[in-house]
C-alpha cells in the first residue's frame, strides 16, 4: 500500500477548508431569519397555523389540536379530536372551528381546548366562515348553511345546485353577502341574514379553488385561469395568472397578491396590471403577507421571503418536509408562523414593520 504524502494530506484538508467555506456563504446569502421557537406536534401538520388573542392554534395528521403562547411557543392546551383537522382555522373571542377530512365540522373552546359542539354534513365540507355570530358552511354537495356559533343550531340552509368545492367568504361593502364558487366557475351569492340567492347565474371561468376577496368597493375573484375585479356588477378588469387560484388572495396598499402556483403574482387592485411575478425552482404551495414582506412556503420545505416592493427574494428558510397553511405575519412583534408536514410549528423572526 502507497503511504499518503504529507502534502497530499495538507491539500486534501484544504478543500474540505474551501468547500466549508463556500457552503457557509451561501447558506449567508439567504439569510435564514433565526428561529424563535418549533414545536413537535407528533404528526405531520394538517391545519393552521392561526394567530389569535396571543396564541398560535394548529392541528396535525393524528387529531391533535394545540393552543400555544405565539411568544414562547409553550402549549396553552392540547386536545385530541376524531378525525384528521384540515385547513384553515377560525377563530372568535370563545371558540375555535375547523373541519376534519371525515366531513366534520368542530367547535372548540378556545381556552382549554374542550368540544363546543359538532356537525357532520355528508359528502364534503370546505372551511367554516365566521359571519358575525353564525358560522357559515359550505358543502361538497351544493349546500349552503349558517349556524349558530355558539350552539351549532342551523338558522337557515340553501341549495346551489352545484358542485362547491371552494371555500366561502363575505363579499359587498357590508360584508352582508356569503359567496362561493363552484367547479363550473359560477358565483353563488347569498344574502347572510336569511339564505336568500342574490343575484343571477354568471359564468366567469372554468373552475373556482379559492375564495372571493372584498377589497372596499371591488369584489375580486379567481375563476380559473383569471382573477377578476368586479364593481357592481360591472366587470373591472381581468387578468389571466395561468393557474388555478387556491391559496385566499390577500389585498394590501392597492396590490393583490395571488397564488398562481407554481409562482406569487401581485396585481395592482385599480388597473389588473401584474406589477410582479416570483418564479423559483421550488413551487409555491401556501404564503402569507405582511407590512413589508410576503412569506411563501414551498414544496421542497423551503420558506421564502420576498419584498413586496419589487417581487426579490430577501431571504430563505430550510425545514424538512413540505410547508402547509398558509403562513401568519405579525408585523407587532416581528414573528411570521408556519407548519409543515415535518410535524413542526415554527416562529421565525423576519422583523418588525416600520412605523
Amino acid at each position: 500500500m502507497e503511504r499518503v504524502s504529507i502534502r497530499e494530506t495538507l491539500i486534501v484538508l484544504v478543500a474540505i477548508v474551501v468547500v466549508g467555506l463556500v457552503t457557509v456563504l451561501v447558506l449567508s446569502r439567504d439569510g435564514a431569519p433565526p428561529t424563535r421557537w418549533r414545536f413537535e406536534l407528533g404528526a405531520p401538520a394538517s391545519a393552521g397555523p392561526h394567530l389569535d388573542g396571543g396564541f398560535v392554534y394548529a392541528a396535525s395528521e393524528a387529531g391533535d389540536v394545540v393552543a400555544l403562547d405565539a411568544a414562547t411557543g409553550e402549549p396553552r392546551w392540547r386536545a385530541t379530536v376524531e378525525g384528521t383537522p384540515r385547513g384553515l382555522i377560525r377563530s372568535d373571542g370563545s371558540r375555535i372551528y375547523f373541519r376534519t377530512d371525515e366531513d366534520q365540522v368542530l367547535a372548540l373552546d378556545r381556552t382549554h381546548g374542550g368540544s363546543v359542539w359538532q356537525l357532520v354534513l355528508a359528502g364534503g365540507v370546505n372551511t367554516p366562515l365566521l359571519a358575525g355570530s353564525w358560522v357559515v358552511l359550505a358543502s361538497h354537495s351544493g349546500e349552503v348553511i349558517a349556524l349558530d356559533a355558539a350552539t351549532g343550531e342551523e338558522q337557515w340552509s340553501a341549495d346551489s345546485g352545484r358542485t362547491l368545492r371552494a371555500d366561502p367568504s363575505l363579499i359587498g361593502t357590508g360584508e352582508d353577502i356569503v359567496a362561493v364558487g363552484d367547479i363550473g366557475g359560477r358565483l353563488h351569492r347569498f344574502a347572510v341574514a336569511t339564505g336568500d340567492r342574490m343575484g343571477g347565474e354568471v359564468v366567469f371561468g372554468r373552475e373556482f379553488q379559492g375564495p372571493p376577496l372584498q377589497v372596499a368597493d371591488v369584489t375580486v375573484i379567481a375563476p380559473t385561469p383569471d382573477v377578476v375585479a368586479i364593481t357592481g356588477d360591472r366587470e373591472a378588469w381581468r387578468t389571466t395568472t395561468g393557474e388555478p387560484n387556491r391559496v385566499p388572495m390577500v389585498a394590501r396598499a392597492g396590490v393583490l397578491y395571488v397564488d398562481a402556483s407554481p409562482d406569487l403574482v401581485a396585481i395592482d387592485l385599480a388597473s389588473g396590471a401584474v406589477r410582479w411575478r416570483y418564479t423559483s425552482p421550488a413551487v409555491v404551495v401556501t404564503f402569507g403577507v405582511g407590512e413589508r414582506l410576503a412569506v411563501a412556503g414551498m414544496h421542497t420545505g423551503e420558506v421564502h421571503g420576498i419584498d413586496l416592493a419589487t417581487g426579490e427574494r430577501l431571504w430563505r428558510y430550510r425545514t424538512n418536509e413540505s410547508v402547509r397553511g398558509a403562513p401568519v405575519i405579525d408585523d407587532a412583534t416581528g414573528l411570521a408562523y408556519f407548519a409543515g408536514l415535518d410535524g413542526n410549528v415554527y416562529a421565525i423572526e423576519v422583523g418588525q414593520a416600520e412605523e
